[in-house]
């Protein structure tokens, strides 16, 4: 048996969603027309994310910006590893955990 172990960080909580919880928390946006329509008409960048700061949603100007040709690429991830922020992968726990992360 193995011992788990908790991960590293110098900031934020390092714990991701797992995929049977971020699933619903993704759909939430792709069911409700009217929300992600709302969110798409704003011209500047957007994203939603939820308690362990994964993207859950992102708008279009976000989309158009990253090039991304499916949106559902995008989700999951944190902001940092999403703008490709220099210090995401600094830290085994990735994005907010890194020692940068404090200021």
């Amino acid at each position: 048996m193995s011992a788990q172990t908790t991960p590293v960080t110098h900031f934020a909580p390092a714990e991701r969603a797992c995929s049977d919880k971020l699933r619903p928390q993704i759909d939430h946006f792709a069911k409700t027309s009217i929300t992600s329509a709302l969110l798409d008409s704003v011209p500047s960048l957007l994203m939603v994310l939820n308690e362990q700061r994964q993207v859950v949603y992102t708008n279009r100007a976000l989309v158009d910006l990253l090039g991304a040709e499916d949106e559902r690429i995008l989700y999951g991830q944190r902001p940092g590893e999403l703008l490709g922020c220099s210090q995401a992968l600094e830290a085994e726990s990735g994005c907010g955990t890194s020692e940068a992360c404090k200021s």
